[in-house]
């Protein structure tokens, strides 16, 4: 179940995310339209599991696509290759080429952000029923 201030940094990281929308493509709106169609195909193959109010798919969507962006920014920048787009997600690749051109406005943008606190976020615990933690 995600708490009220968990929801507030998802959602200030989010927000963040602003430099990804200066140009032709707005890699926000990508990022998190891929995670928010990943997210939903998955909530169909798991048909029949109830998800909790606090946790609607815009809202693990925006989280899923921060961690698309902090991942490459503060880890490794170089992680993948483009052969990797054959096994992991379309998101993935394009959080690692956004953070990249985007690196120094995105350091700035996340400078006095909870990374700390975003990085304990754990997506199987904030999609738990209450009671049904694990």
């Amino acid at each position: 179940m995600i708490t009220s201030k968990q929801k507030k940094l998802i959602l200030s990281g989010f927000d963040r995310l602003h430099p990804l929308t200066a140009e032709n493509i707005d890699g926000r709106r990508r990022i998190y339209d891929l995670e928010r169609n990943y997210e939903k195909m998955h909530r169909n193959f798991c048909s029949g599991r109830e998800y909790p109010a606090s946790a609607p798919m815009s809202l693990t969507a925006k989280y899923l696509a921060v961690r698309c962006i902090l991942a490459p920014l503060f880890d490794d920048p170089d992680r993948y290759s483009v052969e990797h787009i054959l096994d992991i997600k379309e998101s993935i690749i394009w959080g690692q080429a956004l953070a990249n051109k985007y690196r120094d406005q995105l350091l700035e943008s996340f400078k006095e952000f909870d990374l700390i606190a975003f990085n304990e976020l754990d997506y199987v615990e904030m999609v738990a029923l209450p009671g049904l933690e694990s």
